[in-house]
């Protein structure tokens, strides 16, 4: 990744190293697609919170017909913003992944320190 500096590539590692983070923060990225229309304990069931509904709900509210082809391609740009997303984080793994193996090759083959996994 040449477009950040060791700064920044520091930072990743310590933010990757810390998986409890790391998941928290993947789960308010795609909170907006996972969560949508999922049913919760003690909530009320909200069908227009769905993700492929609300364009059917929004289309009928405002009398404007949406085709099934509108809707598969809206679903097709969903799948791809969540696999651009999780390329990302994949990407931020790699980084942490790289930066440990050249830490053990430096000890000589021994792990480095263990990262902090706590939030």
């Amino acid at each position: 990744m040449d477009y950040l500096s060791d700064v920044e590539k520091s930072q990743i590692e310590k933010f990757v190293g810390n998986v409890k983070m790391f998941e928290a923060v993947r789960k308010v990225l795609l909170a907006g697609i996972y969560e949508n229309g999922v049913l919760k304990a003690d909530q009320p069931h909200d069908a227009s919170k769905n993700f492929a509904l609300t364009q059917v709900f929004t289309a009928l509210i405002n009398g404007h017909p949406i085709s099934d082809e509108d809707i598969g391609q809206n679903i097709r740009a969903q799948a791809a913003g969540i696999r651009l997303i999780e390329t990302g984080f994949k990407k931020l793994s790699d980084l942490k992944e790289v930066a440990d193996a050249e830490t053990e090759a430096k000890n000589g083959g021994k792990k480095g320190k263990e990262p902090n996994r706590a939030l």
